[in-house]
Parts: C-alpha cells; sequence; structure tokens
C-alpha cells in the first residue's frame, strides 16, 4: 500500500497540473486566436501592396501611350522631333523599350508611324496584324501583350 506521503504529492501534483491546464489551454487558444488574426492581416496588406506595385507598374505605361496619343493628336509633327518626344517620353522607364504609335492609314497609303528608336516600318508594313495595334484597336483601348523579343 502507498503511503500517505506518495498519495498527497500525486494529489497535490494533479491539482496543480488541472489548474495549469485550466488557465493555459484559454490562453493558448487566445494567443493562437490573436497570432491567426496578425497573419491573416499581415498578408492581406502585403497582397494589398503587391498589386499596388502591379498597378503602378502597368499604369505608367498606359499613362505614356495615352499621352503619345493626345500628343500625336493635338501637335503638327515632324518625324524628327515626333521621335526625340517619344523617346523622352519613357526615358528613365527601363522597363521600356520602345514607344510607337501608327495612325489608322495603312504606310503604303501615307500613313504615319512614330517610334522612341527612329525605327521607320517599309511601305508594305502591315500594322494591322500586329497585337499591340489590333488588340488596342479591337478592345477600344490600350491593352497589355507578350513581350515581343526584337
Amino acid at each position: 500500500m502507498r503511503s500517505i506521503k506518495t498519495k498527497l504529492i500525486i494529489s497535490s501534483s494533479l491539482m496543480i497540473l488541472a489548474a495549469i491546464l485550466i488557465v493555459a489551454i484559454p490562453t493558448l487558444r487566445n494567443q493562437y486566436s490573436v497570432l491567426n488574426e496578425n497573419i491573416t492581416e499581415n498578408a492581406s496588406l502585403q497582397i494589398l501592396e503587391a498589386a499596388d506595385s502591379i498597378d503602378a507598374f502597368f499604369n505608367t505605361p498606359k499613362t505614356i501611350v495615352k499621352d503619345a496619343t493626345y500628343y500625336v493628336q493635338r501637335s503638327d509633327l515632324d518625324l524628327e522631333t515626333t521621335q526625340k518626344d517619344f523617346e523622352n517620353m519613357i526615358k528613365g522607364m527601363p522597363a521600356l523599350y520602345c514607344l510607337y504609335y501608327a495612325d489608322e492609314k495603312p504606310m503604303n497609303e501615307g500613313g504615319n508611324f512614330y517610334s522612341s528608336d527612329g525605327w521607320i516600318p517599309e511601305d508594305d508594313y502591315n500594322k494591322e496584324t500586329r497585337d499591340w495595334y489590333a488588340g488596342p484597336k479591337k478592345n477600344n483601348g490600350v491593352l497589355i501583350t507578350e513581350p515581343y523579343v526584337d
């Protein structure tokens, strides 16, 4: 038979363990809940920041394209000045290699084509087969396409 001392130690230990569990379990649940909320909030903030960054990355080129369109429509243009102005529009933006503008007339019918890199297409160049021209025309706005490897 066990001694009374052993029974007291075991019963005291069980009571202390029960008291610890009664206090610890709600505290751990609360801490888990707070930690989970913090993780969710931080993840949401990071996603919003990434979305803002992506929007800024795409909105800048969209703005430049719209500005180039207004520039061409409102100015008396000569090829050299327009090329320099287009070059200045994308200066300091390493993600933008070139800026092109083509009006609706085909090149062989006297249509205009301006570029920031000075490229002038041949008279038989058909811009209507190019995604950068056909897509926005069909969608009535700016279209972002896959990169074109030149």
